[in-house]
């Protein structure tokens, strides 16, 4: 490349560079990430390290939600195994769930293409839920 080439390339840049774009300020992630995290009394959204970390403990103590209706473990490994829990209709009177469920509905929409909120006060959804379960020396 010569001396030409590169200064023509810097002249181009610089003409990108416009005035009107230099004084923007950058877009609050963490306010529009609220807009699709439910606010909760017991869940919250943090920038706390030491509060994140303390949450993270609670992790071992989580229990799946439904009937486990399958179980099994991949390739004989016994470390790693896959549940298949089913949540009946009735999931509109258990309020745990729900705010549980509104959390998991976050992912859904940032992964899946297309996907929408399920009305959870409708009786008639069933929910199936896939859970990869780990063992390590805490249990």
């Amino acid at each position: 490349m010569d001396l030409n080439e590169q200064a023509n390339e810097v002249i181009a840049f610089e003409l990108i560079r416009s005035e009107k774009y230099v004084n923007n300020e950058a877009d609050d992630l963490i306010e529009s990430l609220n807009q699709w995290i439910p606010s909760t009394t017991t869940t919250t959204t943090t920038t706390n390290l030491d509060l994140f970390l303390s949450k993270l403990k609670n992790e071992n103590e989580y229990a799946p939600f439904g009937e486990q209706i399958l179980s099994c473990e991949l390739n004989g490994e016994k470390s790693t195994s896959y549940l298949i829990n089913r949540v009946n209709q009735n999931f509109c009177d258990d309020k745990k769930f729900i705010e549980w469920y509104s959390r998991l509905e976050t992912f859904l929409v940032f992964f899946i293409d297309a996907a929408s909120r399920i009305a959870k006060d409708d009786p008639n959804w069933v929910i199936y839920l896939l859970y990869q379960q780990y063992k390590n020396d805490s249990g």
